[in-house]
């Protein structure tokens, strides 16, 4: 339980830095070692920063995308269409 409360603690230094990669103890380090000691049951393989990189530059580009089309739309109701 201890080992627990700690890790929140570490976890909540990390979240509060600023830059992640000057944190005390960059968040990658936590998380690897929470799925290597608490998780173990589970057998998830270690965290790689370039692959969570990776994952979300494909899901920061469906968002934009997502977001442009409904700028578009408001446009044509509201601009073209004269609805409210």
């Amino acid at each position: 339980m201890k080992r627990n409360i700690d890790l929140l603690r570490e976890l909540e230094r990390a979240i509060d830095t600023v830059n992640p990669e000057k944190a005390e103890i960059p968040i990658k380090v936590l998380v690897n070692d929470f799925f290597k000691e608490e998780a173990i049951d589970f057998n998830i393989e270690p965290v790689d920063v370039r692959e969570v990189e990776k994952y979300y530059k494909s899901d920061k580009l469906i968002w934009v995308l997502y977001q442009r089309m409904r700028h578009f739309d408001r446009f044509i109701k509201t601009k073209l269409l004269r609805k409210k």
